[in-house]
């Protein structure tokens, strides 16, 4: 067997690059959440995901996984793109009104990644839990995808008869988004200008 070669990008064709596909995976978790709904009295409502909802799911999702991809990703212009990828999610949050949240939620994201020695150490991200104890996985992945799911959703009112089937869809979606972008970004190493 052939073996893989590395792939050279530039810094903005890879940022571009990971905006687009974390917006597109987004996308995909916020509608099986906005499917939810329909549990609730008076069936399905997609109105019920506010616009404030949207907007904190986003740029937690963002944040998230481009502070793991990071940690995927190599070459010397590494640094540079993580400026550059951190600038537009400072452009996207003053777009959404939300510079204070953005700036939180960035913090709490890095502390949970530089607290988890598995993660760091190993690459564990996820380890599926046979604790019975309700929870189906532990690990960084889970931890953070309890706090995507509790800044943007546990305080919507409307969705707290539903909220623990937002927070199992909302876990499974990361971990799920985490293992395609790992794969998506693994290959790539960061270099000046366009790819070689």
């Amino acid at each position: 067997m052939a073996e893989k070669q590395d792939i050279e990008i530039g810094v903005e064709r890879m940022i571009d690059g990971l905006f687009e596909l974390f917006d597109e995976i987004g996308d995909l978790a916020l509608n099986r959440v906005v499917r939810l709904t329909k549990e609730l009295d008076g069936g399905f409502n997609p109105t019920l995901v506010t616009p404030g909802n949207v907007n904190r799911f986003k740029l937690t999702w963002f944040v998230a996984l481009g502070e793991l991809m990071f940690h995927e990703v190599r070459g010397e212009k590494v640094p540079e793109a993580v400026k550059a990828f951190h600038e537009e999610m400072r452009y996207q949050a003053n777009e959404r009104d939300e510079m204070p949240f953005l700036d939180e939620i960035t913090e709490r994201v890095r502390n949970a990644i530089a607290a988890d020695q598995p993660y760091l150490s190993e690459g564990i991200f996820n380890i599926p839990s046979s604790n019975g104890g309700g929870k189906k996985n532990e690990g960084l992945g889970a931890i953070l995808a309890e706090t995507l799911a509790q800044v943007s959703f546990e305080e919507n009112d409307a969705l707290k008869p539903i909220y623990p089937a937002v927070h199992t869809t909302v876990e499974d979606e990361f971990i799920n988004a985490y293992g395609h972008s790992t794969i998506a970004c693994a290959r790539f190493v960061v270099v000046d200008g366009e790819p070689i």
